[in-house]
Parts: C-alpha cells; structure tokens; sequence
C-alpha cells in the first residue's frame, strides 16, 4: 500500500513540476519572438519613415527579452535551491519581478495604441504583432503568477 501511495505522490509530482516547466517553454517561445520581431524591425530601420516609432518597438523588444532572461536566470537559481530551504522571501522576489514584467508590458501596450494612425504598412503590421506579444506575455506572466501565489502560500511558516 505504500509503494501504490509513493507512487502516486511522484507521479502528482512529476506531473506539476512539467506543467510548470511548460510554462516556461512558453515564455522562452515568446521571448525568442520577441528576438525574431526585433530582427525583423530593425531591418526596417533603414528605409522607413517612421523611424522614431520603429526604434520605440525594436527598444520595447530588447527590454523585455533582457527582463525574461533575468527571470530564467531567477528561476534556474530558484531551481537550484533544494526545496526545503525556500523561504518566503525568494519567492515574494519572483512574484515581484514577473510584476514588474507585466508594468513594463502595461506601459508599452500604452505606447503601441497610442501611435498614429497614418503609419506605413510594415511599421503597421509590426505594431500590431507587437500587441499580440505583449497581451499574451501578460496573459503568461498571470498564469505563473497564480503559481507563484500557490508556492508562496506553501512556504510560509506555519504559526
């Protein structure tokens, strides 16, 4: 009866820790778009003109590539830690961090529709991937959010 009990506990186990490391393949899917996109609006740079508005999207894209990428490293020293010496603290500094992710993308959205109608196709089409990107980063950073949320709760100390 223990073995039957240890194994299901394992597989339980095994099964979050693959949705959540899911989750991250998600956000390295789209932060490599956002690599992509910044490839493509930089190429841009040179015949368009808007220029200014291009240069805004393609500095929107390293920001918050530079931002995932510090999350992955966040989370790959995370990782490292065994798991009876997480505290409260480290996982209040993830939860802050992908906040501070979602502030960033809040604020470029602002931008994208805040530009003028009388943009050239290619700015255009970009600007609008862009809003896609940064809704579905959002969307993203909400759902590790509710699983940070969860493992907060976990590790606080009992009183």
């Amino acid at each position: 009866m223990k073995k039957i009990f240890y194994l299901i506990m394992i597989l339980i186990i095994l099964l979050y820790s693959n949705a959540y490391a899911m989750d991250n393949n998600q956000l390295l899917d789209l932060r490599n778009k956002l690599f992509d996109e910044s490839k493509d609006i930089k190429a841009l740079l040179r015949n368009s003109k808007n220029v200014v508005l291009l240069n805004n999207m393609w500095d929107a894209c390293i920001v918050t590539m530079t931002q995932l990428d510090a999350y992955f490293f966040m989370m790959g020293i995370f990782d490292a830690v065994s798991k009876d010496k997480w505290n409260e603290e480290a996982v209040t500094y993830l939860e802050l961090w992908l906040t501070k992710i979602k502030n960033t993308d809040e604020i470029n959205l602002k931008s994208l529709k805040s530009f003028p109608s009388d943009l050239e196709a290619g700015t255009l089409r970009h600007a609008q991937k862009m809003e896609g990107y940064f809704t579905d980063l959002n969307d993203m950073i909400d759902e590790s959010l509710n699983t940070i949320s969860k493992l907060k709760a976990s590790v606080k100390p009992n009183r």
